[in-house]
């Protein structure tokens, strides 16, 4: 439950009161005033401080001058560690849970467990002669199954000869299709191999003829496009004056415009500028967010290992008291 209050606070920020606590203290810090400043060294001496800052996952650097983090990010930082401190200040301690209570409960029940011991013996022996005889039922059970396997198999062997042979059957007899396949297509491919000689006959007639047609037509295009080309040629001179005309009024425009251009270019300029430098300062209070819950995660992991190595040497110690137990109550350890 702490782990979350501490998330959130990381997240959604401290109350108005510490923001209001800690923008005065930074603010007289950063103008050098001795009590602001001695309240700063007395504060990173102090334990439950320490701790606020590793569960928040700040760094001492990361609050002084030099700081890449905007003023008021490292007044909300110093904000939540203040809260946090104060919220350590009031966690009441949870009483024994997990293997620490679960060995207080052993040491309650190994008495009652030495008197049912006997009982257990007694039973097991019991399971061990039923056990014995599920085995001879299996056996007996595995030796049947044997004999229907090698049935199934023999089965299994006659039908692949069947259908080797039926499958020999099949190839005779696609064989004779292929070679009548065969015939068939040789008198097909001669009989269309006439008819496109006689087409390739008729179509170089065609071709004679058309190409006579053809340079009788080109005789009479050459002499059009020569009285074309005459009249292009009129045409581009007098295109290309006026296009001269053209040129050096659009050089002018151009010139305007190469003006404009550069004044707007130079506003464009100091306009990204500026808004570059915010992005930076962004990105900057982005990832230092970032890195700071992967320290609170790593705090909390840190605080729950050491909860864990504490439930398993409570672990260990009732394993053995149980181990003990069960020696004292085992009749061949005794004898032995």
């Amino acid at each position: 439950a702490h782990w979350k209050a501490s998330l959130a606070l990381a997240t959604d920020g401290a109350s108005e009161g510490y923001r209001h606590v800690a923008s005065e203290l930074l603010a007289g810090a950063m103008a050098g005033h001795t009590e602001e400043l001695d309240i700063f060294d007395s504060l990173s001496y102090s334990p439950r401080f320490l701790q606020a800052m590793g569960r928040q996952g700040i760094e001492a650097e990361e609050m002084g001058s030099q700081s890449l983090l905007s003023v008021e990010r490292r007044a909300a930082m110093l904000a939540a560690v203040l809260q946090e401190r104060d919220q350590l200040h009031n966690v009441i301690v949870a009483p024994p849970k997990g293997a620490k209570c679960t060995r207080l409960q052993m040491l309650r029940r190994l008495s009652d467990s030495l008197a049912k011991t006997e009982a257990n013996v007694e039973q097991r022996r019991a399971v061990w002669r039923r056990n014995e005889e599920a085995e001879e039922a299996r056996q007996a059970r595995a030796a049947m199954t044997a004999a229907h396997e090698e049935e199934r198999a023999q089965r299994v062997r006659d039908r692949d000869r069947a259908f080797q042979a039926a499958l020999d059957e099949h190839t005779r007899d696609a064989r004779a299709r292929e070679r009548l396949t065969y015939m068939n297509a040789r008198a097909i491919e001669q009989e269309r191999c006439d008819r496109a000689e006689f087409e390739l006959q008729q179509r170089f007639e065609r071709s004679g003829r058309a190409l006579a047609m053809r340079d009788e037509q080109r005789g009479e295009r050459g002499r059009q496009l020569r009285a074309h080309v005459e009249r292009a040629q009129r045409v581009a001179i007098q295109a290309r004056r006026d296009e001269d005309a053209k040129g050096t009024a659009l050089a002018d425009r151009l010139k305007q415009a190469d003006r404009r251009s550069e004044e707007a270019v130079r506003s464009h300029q100091r306009a990204r500028e500026q808004s570059a430098e915010r992005r930076r300062l962004q990105e900057c209070e982005h990832s230092h967010q970032v890195t700071r819950i992967l320290r609170m995660k790593e705090h909390e992991r840190v605080r729950k290992h050491i909860e864990a190595l504490e439930d398993r040497q409570a672990f260990d110690d009732c394993r053995h008291m149980l181990e003990h137990g069960r020696h004292l109550r085992d009749p061949e350890a005794l004898g032995a």
